[in-house]
């Protein structure tokens, strides 16, 4: 699935806890991204950090990150807590600028259609993914070119 629209900017929480990352944290991303998806994104990570904004939730147990592109739209988003991922998703949302997009959204990841609905964005369907002998990711939001 995929949501889409403008935010409605009354709908937006207040959001804690998240800081800008950097190279200092890609070691803890990777390990996250192994976790939930088998592999780590290696290289990519480098390559995006140097492209795009990174925000990060370092808490405990719950970490998390979230790309964000140049108007503010999530390209990749990873958690290890539902409630990690809702609070990088309202970030991303929060930042971004005129219609927005949250893709690559499946069924294990049912928080980005509360959070997307909630921000009063449209949803709709386009594609799939497809996994085999893997668990779907979840929290996990894949980018198109960074699954």
């Amino acid at each position: 699935m995929r949501m889409v629209g403008t935010v409605d900017r009354s709908a937006l929480p207040a959001v804690t806890g998240l800081h800008e990352g950097g190279s200092d944290d890609l070691e803890w991303m990777d390990r996250l991204d192994e976790n939930l998806r088998g592999a780590g994104h290696g290289p990519d990570h480098r390559y995006m950090l140097g492209s795009l904004r990174l925000v990060v939730s370092r808490a405990g147990d719950r970490p998390g990150y979230v790309y964000l592109d140049d108007r503010g739209r999530p390209l990749l988003l990873a958690a290890a807590h539902p409630d990690t991922a809702r609070q990088l998703l309202w970030e991303a949302l929060a930042s971004s600028r005129g219609d927005t997009l949250v893709n690559c959204i499946t069924t294990a990841n049912e928080w980005a259609v509360d959070v997307g609905l909630a921000a009063r964005l449209d949803i709709g369907q386009e594609g799939y993914l497809a996994v085999r002998g893997v668990r779907e990711p979840a929290p996990y939001l894949a980018g198109g070119h960074f699954l």
